[in-house]
């Protein structure tokens, strides 16, 4: 898979903008980062009261060895007593923060499961999809940790044992441009972390 790239772009007296394939509404004025496999050409559409246009960017990608993600982190604290496993993630719909009814199914069963073992902390990292600036989904992945993270407060998990960190869109877990990909990327992903031996008060 070829190396990430950033495509960037400014309208003016623009009021929508589109760009395709696969990545379809975009603010008017922003960046996209796209990792493509193969070369290919993405098409902006802007439209506004003057009627639309249309200009092309051709991403040029070298054939190279597939190269694996390296954003799996479900299991980096296995070491405590495979609680990373335990741990499931919050997933949010395009643009939202605002937990949907299977994020709180699935903060129910962290908060029980943190409440079972006191010994442990989690780290909530907040993440979007690749469409979007910087800046946009950095706000909005920190909006969902936090989410999360009160959600799991008023289940009664100690606020000092919960940190959270926004991502935005990178490191995503999926690659792919489209929606199935884009879908398992907006979300808050659980790290437990252990609490070092003898840390404990007396």
């Amino acid at each position: 898979m070829g190396k990430s790239v950033t495509l960037t772009w400014t309208s003016e007296n623009a009021t929508t903008l589109d760009i395709e394939p696969g990545l379809g509404k975009q603010l008017v004025q922003g960046s996209v980062s796209v990792s493509p496999n193969e070369s290919i050409t993405y098409t902006a559409t802007v439209t506004g009261s003057a009627g639309s246009a249309k200009c092309d960017a051709r991403v040029t990608v070298a054939v190279a060895a597939p190269e694996q993600p390296s954003v799996k982190e479900s299991t980096v604290e296995e070491g405590a007593a495979g609680a990373g496993g335990a741990m499931q993630d919050a997933f949010f719909d395009l643009d939202k923060s605002e937990l949907r009814d299977d994020a709180k199914t699935a903060l129910n069963g962290d908060a029980s499961f943190l409440k079972a073992h006191p010994e442990l902390k989690v780290r909530i990292e907040g993440y979007c999809d690749q469409r979007g600036s910087e800046e946009y989904n950095l706000g909005l992945g920190d909006r969902r940790a936090t989410a999360a993270k009160n959600f799991l407060a008023a289940l009664g998990v100690s606020d000092d044992r919960i940190s959270t960190v926004s991502y935005g869109k990178d490191k995503p877990f999926c690659m792919e441009l489209n929606e199935d990909c884009w879908a398992k990327n907006r979300r808050a992903h659980l790290v437990v972390e252990a609490t070092p031996a003898g840390s404990g008060g007396p």
